[in-house]
């Protein structure tokens, strides 16, 4: 996968998946710092379609938030 195609995936899924989970204007988009996730093509989706991203530092072991809920689960 490229930048050009996460940006086909994201432009087909987020707004529609948003919308559908009934999300207002206070979500934040989560992802990675993988190389086609941050490339000029996808970053520039994410500038036009007026989306905040949640900023994480990178090779962040904290990126998966369900990770902490495990002990909660068990």
């Amino acid at each position: 996968m490229n930048g050009p195609m996460y940006r086909d995936i994201m432009d087909k899924n987020v707004l529609q998946s948003a919308k559908k989970l009934n999300l207002k204007k206070g979500w934040h988009y989560q992802h990675d710092n993988d190389p086609k996730r941050t490339s000029f093509v996808a970053r520039d989706w994410i500038v036009e379609k007026k989306l905040k991203v949640l900023e994480w530092a990178p090779y962040s072991p904290d990126l998966n938030p369900i990770e902490h809920l495990w002990s909660e689960v068990k």
